[in-house]
């Protein structure tokens, strides 16, 4: 379930959806981006899939909690 970031958030984006005018819808906007940036800093759109699956002749895999496959420290043990 989705928690509301918070009542002002969306009752600003909520009056912006509704807004006619261009101007005014504008600022209501840049006052709901203002009020993310301020209540929360970094929101995550997705988590990166973190399977691997390696031969059990690999050895030195290193799992990063990014989308990056470094495979410099990955060797043959037989």
């Amino acid at each position: 379930m989705v928690q509301p970031l918070s009542e002002a958030f969306d009752e600003t984006l909520k009056a912006a959806v509704k807004e006619i005018d261009d101007a005014k819808q504008v600022e209501l906007y840049k006052k709901a981006q203002t009020i993310l940036a301020q209540d929360a800093a970094a929101v995550y759109i997705m988590d990166p899939n973190l399977n691997v699956a390696l031969s059990n002749k690999l050895a030195g895999y290193k799992q990063y909690p990014l989308y990056v496959q470094d495979l410099s420290t990955v060797y043959f043990t037989e």
